[in-house]
């Protein structure tokens, strides 16, 4: 639940440490224990959790905002007592400092945001490091590697219909394997069959070329009759 905090893009926003980041988490669960103690149910303890967590979510800009964090604060206060006295009747809560949690939760969030975005960074300059000694690096090396270890057993036959996507144009075709060529496709390795159906696609393209685009046909305005006065 606490992952729901997290905002996206990541970004530093604060100097953060692991031992702020226990601090901030340790003032919030002393102020939830405080709910805790008024509920006394561990699924309730749960779903009042969660609902903190949208709570907080839901009032953290305004609270951020010196103009309307007063506004916040008592918003949030209330929704926390409507959230308690959904599943709690009549427990009291004087106890708890709305504010504290808010402030501590928001805390939590930006620390946590902070150590997972530097976390993330080491992360991919390891990756990256590792990904640059590959041989593989264009499109055309993974899809023969693809094709190297995951091995094509499909015979060509007479009912092979092929379909050709154009990722380019965003266009598709449909391609019939000739007679005289299905022999030819089955002894081809998997890895040049693609550049053999092309070949194929070109010759007929060649052969029987694609008919031109009949003109579109042009409506012509009829106009009105003029009628004609005769001048005595």
């Amino acid at each position: 639940m606490l992952q729901s905090l997290i905002t996206l893009p990541l970004k530093p926003t604060i100097k953060s440490s692991l031992k702020e980041t226990r601090r901030c988490y340790s003032v919030f669960t002393a102020e939830f224990a405080k709910i805790e103690e008024e509920v006394h149910n561990v699924f309730y303890s749960l779903y009042l959790f969660r609902q903190v967590m949208d709570i907080t979510r839901k009032h953290r800009d305004a609270y951020l905002n010196e103009e309307t964090r007063q506004e916040a604060v008592h918003a949030y206060s209330k929704d926390i007592f409507e959230a308690v006295s959904r599943v709690a009747k009549f427990c009291s809560l004087k106890h708890l400092h709305a504010e504290r949690m808010l402030c501590s939760l928001i805390m939590f969030q930006d620390h946590l945001c902070t150590q997972l975005y530097y976390l993330l960074e080491r992360l991919q300059r390891q990756k990256s490091k590792e990904y640059s000694q590959l041989s593989i690096q264009t499109t055309e090396h993974i899809y023969g590697t693809l094709d190297m270890n995951f091995q094509d057993n499909y015979t060509f036959n007479e009912r092979t219909s092929v379909h050709i996507y154009n990722c380019q144009t965003k266009t598709s075709d449909l391609m019939n394997i000739p007679p005289d060529c299905i022999q030819l496709l089955n002894g081809t390795d998997a890895v040049y069959r693609g550049q053999l159906l092309n070949k194929i696609r070109e010759l007929q393209r060649e052969e029987f070329p694609t008919p031109p685009t009949p003109p579109k046909k042009i409506k012509r305005k009829i106009f009105p009759k003029r009628k004609v006065q005769q001048v005595n």
